[in-house]
């Protein structure tokens, strides 16, 4: 199962045991799970709460976070990559890559997924209005990143 995320900051503590429970409930659901996006919580500061109290449950769950290094031009590490399973995940020695038009950096991973799938989708959808970036200048950098 892949999820992506966007949590909008601040994070509520309604926003945050959504959270807990929806992760909670794909652990039930699937065995093989790999969640990522923009989480904002930081968590390169292991005393903020929120980071303590997520890593709690990834722990109960069983789960795994691999970034370690900043995704934020900030030094935090807001963007996450959780995996369960026997999804192998495996990363280039310089994992984050800077992106114009952006404060985040992108993230470069390769992950090895089981030849048996099953696909379904579930969607909900947040966005930032990003008037000066066109789609075909966003499209162009990200080949450029991507070769």
């Amino acid at each position: 199962t892949l999820c992506l995320c966007y949590l909008p900051p601040p994070i509520s503590l309604t926003t945050y045991n959504t959270l807990a429970a929806f992760i909670a409930s794909l652990t039930t659901s699937t065995k093989n799970i790999l969640l990522l996006g923009d989480f904002n919580i930081p968590y390169n500061n292991p005393s903020h709460s929120h980071t303590t109290e997520l890593t709690q449950i990834l722990s109960d769950l069983s789960l795994h976070q691999h970034i370690t290094l900043p995704t934020h031009q900030a030094g935090n590490t807001l963007d996450l990559l959780i995996s369960s399973g026997n999804l192998v995940l495996t990363f280039p020695s310089s994992p984050t890559i800077p992106l114009p038009y952006t404060d985040y950096y992108l993230i470069k991973f390769w992950c090895n997924i089981p030849s048996a799938l099953t696909i379904s989708a579930m969607e909900a959808r947040y966005t930032r209005n990003l008037k000066h970036l066109t789609t075909n200048s966003f499209d162009i950098t990200l080949d450029a990143l991507l070769d």
